[in-house]
């Protein structure tokens, strides 16, 4: 197996006009960059949730303080805002976790994601 990604790395790094070990070193620098993506997409994933989220109660408590019948639908829309902010956010942590820990592995997933 490790000579089979080495040959893939010089036949890569061949192409790009660079050596083994520059290309390798780019690689695991870029997952840090990655990792402050995946970071951002937790911040806006968390924004957009708190926004519904606090908007839909705010609304759902006036409606029902007014006995407006709508007020179930916004419970509902509350309800999907906690499943898709919560599931966006803990995929966006899971990829995160996986570049900031783990920036090799990182690297060869997308050496073997490119070749394929």
């Amino acid at each position: 197996m490790k000579e089979k990604l080495m040959s893939i790395l010089e036949v890569l790094a061949e192409k790009l006009g660079t050596t083994t070990e520059l290309l390798w070193s780019v690689l695991v620098k870029q997952a840090g960059v990655e990792a402050q993506i995946w970071m951002a997409w937790i911040i806006v994933w968390a924004s957009i949730f708190s926004c519904v989220f606090v908007g839909s109660i705010i609304v759902g408590f006036i409606g029902r303080k007014q006995n407006w019948e709508m007020w179930g639908c916004w419970f509902i829309v509350t309800f999907f805002a906690v499943v898709i902010g919560v599931t966006s956010c803990v995929g966006c942590y899971s990829k995160l976790l996986t570049v900031a820990q783990n920036p090799q592995f990182w690297a060869l997933n997308e050496i073997l994601k490119t070749v394929q």
